[in-house]
């Protein structure tokens, strides 16, 4: 569960750190960054599949969640965590080799749309594995268990500005 909350967290830190090195506007690629957040977590919610308890707290999620599920599948927590990873892995390998192969010659924007895409994946991993570390532990040591994975997902966190400067042309200092 530590590493998946690692890999997760050094990914999401990664990838927004990193947004300013991708070429074409700093300002444009930041906004793409957070505005892709929200259909990520729209498709986490319409994908995993889960259970309401209590309809009444929630009506308004479950008729939105109703009204889309006809066109929908539920897919689980561990095929959407394992897809989500996935899709992140080979975006942001994409994005490297397109960045490196020609480093020069290299649209900037073939860059920005994989890492844009990487970038939508991460937070649906977010939320599955936080789903997940929810209903993994018991209600006895819950609230300690998730926050030592929190804690180990600092780690990632901690990372992440130090494998930004790993590209090609990257001065550190």
């Amino acid at each position: 569960m530590y590493v998946n909350w690692i890999a997760v967290m050094l990914c999401y830190q990664g990838l927004t750190l990193n947004s300013v090195n991708l070429g074409g506007s700093i300002y444009l690629n930041m906004a793409l960054g957070i505005i892709i957040e929200v259909p990520s977590y729209i498709a986490c919610i319409l994908t995993v599949d889960r259970q309401v308890q209590n309809k009444e707290e929630v009506i308004i999620l479950v008729n939105l969640v109703d009204l889309f599920s006809t066109y929908t599948r539920r897919y689980g927590r561990k095929t959407v965590l394992l897809v989500s990873q996935f899709l992140t892995f080979v975006m942001c390998t994409s994005a490297f080799l397109v960045q490196t192969a020609a480093y020069e010659d290299t649209n900037p924007y073939y860059v920005v749309v994989l890492a844009t895409m990487a970038k939508f994946a991460t937070p649906t991993a977010f939320a599955t594995v936080m789903l997940q570390g929810m209903e993994l532990f018991p209600t006895a040591v819950r609230s300690t268990a998730l926050g030592s994975c929190s804690l180990a997902s600092r780690v990632g966190g901690i990372l992440a500005p130090l494998i930004t400067n790993l590209g090609p042309g990257k001065a550190s200092g």
